[in-house]
């Protein structure tokens, strides 16, 4: 298994359980073009809510993940793979995903839990056990919309705010007026984008938030 730096149509992202006795350490999402389209639509349902902060989050049946353990190696080393990311594009071997070690529980009841900021995650459950099994938080409109090429604008924009840190670029936004900060906003949306959701921000009345910055 190895990191792409183009889309694909898995991600690797991290998981955990809170079983006492079973223990996972990744899952594998698998995004066929059915899953993208449905997303979409899931994405569509959760806009209203974006600026709802008593909103919590849509939960979907979904079963188009896989939960794993490493072996008794440690291995794959899922921290090595991902350093500061939560989810990454991955290319597999032949019949390697089919190789990795599953949980002792039998899972049931995949759902896809999808929150206002259009980030989601998958949980699942011990059929007899009830243990919960989730992943951390991956974007499903970066997954729904690979990453185009550049605008004009955003090449612009990129090399405008080069030097400013994402948290700096937010205090900048906040420092202007309404309306007044269309490049910033483009340039947030662009590094937001490629990120791999490690970067995060939202409004919060009229003041705009890190929620999250793990390249800082």
């Amino acid at each position: 298994m190895k990191l792409s730096d183009k889309a694909t149509a898995h991600i690797l992202v991290k998981d955990t359980t809170n079983s006492e006795w079973d223990n996972c350490g990744f899952a594998i999402v698998h995004l066929s073009e059915e899953w993208k389209k449905e997303q979409q639509k899931r994405l569509e349902m959760v806009k209203p809510f974006a600026e709802d902060y008593n909103f919590q989050s849509l939960n979907y049946y979904d079963t188009a993940v896989e939960f794993y353990r490493t072996d008794e190696s440690d291995q794959p080393d899922i921290d090595e793979l991902l350093t500061d990311k939560e989810w990454a594009f991955v290319e597999f071997g032949t019949e390697e995903q089919e190789a990795f070690a599953v949980p002792e529980n039998r899972l049931d009841c995949y759902r896809l839990v999808v929150y206002r900021n259009g980030n989601a995650i998958y949980k699942a459950y011990g059929k007899h056990t009830s243990e919960e099994f989730w992943t951390e938080e991956f974007d499903l409109n970066t997954l729904c919309n690979p990453i185009a090429e550049e605008t004009e604008l955003e090449k612009f924009c990129r090399e405008r705010f080069k030097h400013l840190s994402n948290a700096q670029l937010v205090a900048r936004v906040n420092s202007l007026p309404d309306f007044g900060w269309d490049d910033e906003g483009v340039e947030l949306q662009r590094r937001r984008r490629i990120s791999n959701g490690a970067f995060d921000y939202a409004f919060k009345g009229n003041t705009m938030v890190v929620l999250k910055d793990e390249k800082l």
